[in-house]
């Protein structure tokens, strides 16, 4: 079922416009607009300053600023320094799922 009858907020009716896809008629692209603005504005994510910020071997959802990927914070065993295991630069974070230590 479409979701073209569900009352839109007024973010949503912007991003359909500017993206010039369908209101008020069905379809399914402007649902999964609607759908990823709704998981957007909704998701708790977690500033990050530095590779100290993160659960050690997490993986978690990253954002750069620019786009989204999968990472997980790591020590170096001889220096003791925290660094993201795929290199990333990471702005904020999500969990995917519950801490290992917190079960």
């Amino acid at each position: 079922m479409s979701m073209h009858k569900i009352e839109l907020t007024e973010v949503e009716r912007i991003g359909l416009i500017n993206h010039g896809l369908a209101v008020g008629t069905p379809s399914q692209l402007s649902d999964c607009f609607r759908l990823g603005m709704k998981w957007a504005l909704e998701t708790k994510w977690v500033s990050v300053d530095s590779p100290e910020d993160l659960p050690i071997g997490e993986e978690v959802l990253c954002w750069d600023g620019c786009e989204f990927y999968l990472d997980y914070a790591d020590i170096d065993g001889d220096t003791g320094i925290h660094f993201m295991a795929n290199g990333s630069d990471v702005e904020a974070y999500q969990l995917l799922s519950e801490p290992k230590g917190n079960k």
